[in-house]
């Protein structure tokens, strides 16, 4: 499934202002640089596998939700299983 830049931007963007944080802050917050960090939340690239699944363990977040929009948004771990 291809994923929309422009929604997931926006996603990220509503996740850091839901934290009240600022760029700096919350960039510091989830472990990615700066330069990366406003390049996912303008919408200009999407991140690797691996920093999405970073940024949904800082964020507690589900991946499907974070990249797609769909699904729940909370993460659920059951007997170290992600659902």
């Amino acid at each position: 499934m291809e994923i929309n830049k422009v929604e997931f931007a926006k996603r990220l963007k509503q996740l850091r202002e839901d934290k009240g944080m600022t760029v700096r802050v919350f960039e510091k917050f989830i472990r990615i640089s700066m330069t990366s960090y406003y390049s996912y939340e303008k919408g200009r690239i999407i991140p690797n596998l691996e920093t999405s699944n970073i940024l949904c363990e800082s964020l507690s977040i589900n991946l499907q939700w974070f990249t797609t929009g769909e699904g729940p948004k909370k993460r659920t771990i059951y007997n170290d299983k992600e659902f």
